[in-house]
């Protein structure tokens, strides 16, 4: 449902504004005791003696000037040389940072997905295209575990996975169509529960899963997605996580109840502001990351990451509007709890007890309902984001599940 980027583009930029000030005030430091003693050494091979203010020749006497003004002052070059190399990129950073903020986020995520070892990734079947971020080969003696992002959100929710996850391990992330980099669905296209299936299937083809089972991680759309796959596709899956699932709880959010409210209005009265997953302005974007996460100081950002983050959402709105139409049906909403007794391979489900979005309550009724349920976690001081409130909790849950044979 949310990108687990928020803190890793944040600390990125506080980190950079840092950089630039350590710069500047280590420039005297490291400078003027070295230039200085150099200096110095040059002014006596030069023949100058400071003490009579005597010199050789011409040349020397301007030398000698030259050095004078040096020694008393050595930053007077070399700080303005400096100067004149930092002060541009200086001025590159915060021009981007308040005029195009998103190409700052950009480069931040890109950042992260280095550091944590996710290669970004396409793959093409006629005019639809899925993009990925993949860590480490396929292997028959690796497990392979394929993650699924939630509504709005994209491959980039999986980053605090990819990095605590043990190296071992074979990560694929997808991205659903009309999320992140997937192109978007034909205008004519059902945007229903069984084209999204389809579509994990059509995924694992392309990228050489076809015959090897996976673990399926999912979150909140995409844990509804994985469990319902699972139920219907149990030779290609070995286990599967559900992490807050999308579905009918026993008590109601009001975000759900804001949900079965669109359920009675015709289509063409459901607007943006129907859902908050789809934000339109700065205060939306920031709403929408209050409601999701249970730690409020990870979504204290500055004001340009979140715009930032908004400018690269909105111009799938439109997308995210027209899903939100199709798949919001009550038949949708209960189409987990109805099959999870289908759900026969091991499977594990981990939720925050603060969520906002799919009640805690969900947990036991969905536990109750699977045959095969080998954990049931409920993470405290959480909500709906738990690879962002709990990134570490949430690595350990699955190794621990990943063990059980």
């Amino acid at each position: 449902m949310l990108g687990g980027y928020s803190r890793s583009v944040s600390k990125l930029i506080r980190h950079q504004i840092v950089r630039y000030q350590r710069v500047q005030k280590s420039l005297p430091y490291y400078s003027s005791s070295c230039l200085r003693e150099r200096l110095l050494q040059f002014r006596k091979s030069c023949n100058i003696n400071d003490t009579q203010g005597k010199s050789i020749s011409t040349s020397s006497k301007k030398t000698g000037r030259i050095m004078d003004i040096l020694q008393a002052n050595p930053l007077s070059i070399f700080g303005s040389i400096s100067l004149g190399v930092l002060l541009p990129s200086i001025c590159g950073f915060y021009t981007l940072f308040y005029k195009s903020p998103e190409v700052i986020v950009r480069l931040g995520l890109k950042y992260q997905m280095f550091k944590c070892g996710m290669k970004e990734k396409y793959v093409q079947k006629g005019d639809q295209i899925f993009c990925y971020g993949e860590k480490n080969h396929p292997s028959p003696d690796k497990p392979t575990i394929v993650f699924i992002h939630g509504f709005t959100s994209t491959k980039l929710q999986w980053l605090s996975a990819f990095k605590g996850l043990r190296p071992d391990c074979h990560l694929v992330a997808m991205e659903l169509p009309g999320h992140g980099n997937s192109s978007i669905p034909r205008e004519d296209e059902v945007l229903d529960i069984e084209f999204m299936e389809s579509s994990v299937i059509t995924f694992l083809e392309l990228v050489g899963l076809a015959d090897k089972k996976v673990h399926l991680v999912g979150s909140s759309f995409g844990g509804a997605l994985v469990g319902i796959f699972a139920a219907q596709n149990p030779e290609r899956v070995t286990k599967v996580t559900m992490i807050c699932p999308a579905m009918n709880t026993p008590v109601e959010t009001d975000f759900l109840l804001s949900l079965k409210k669109i359920l009675m209005k015709d289509h063409k009265e459901i607007t943006y502001s129907d859902c908050a997953l789809i934000p339109q302005d700065l205060q939306g974007i920031k709403d929408m990351f209050h409601l999701c996460m249970y730690n409020k100081e990870a979504a204290a950002m500055h004001d340009q990451v979140y715009q930032g983050l908004l400018n690269m959402r909105l111009p799938k709105s439109e997308y995210f509007l027209r899903l939100l139409k199709s798949s919001n049906t009550e038949e949708n909403l209960n189409m987990l709890a109805k099959l999870a007794s289908s759900i026969t391979v091991p499977s594990q489900v981990i939720w925050g007890r603060h969520d906002q979005i799919m009640d805690v309550s969900g947990a036991e009724y969905l536990q109750e309902r699977l045959p095969n349920c080998q954990f049931m976690n409920v993470v405290e001081k959480c909500g709906h984001a738990v690879d962002v409130d709990r990134p570490g909790t949430l690595c350990k849950l699955l190794e621990q599940f990943m063990l059980v044979k």
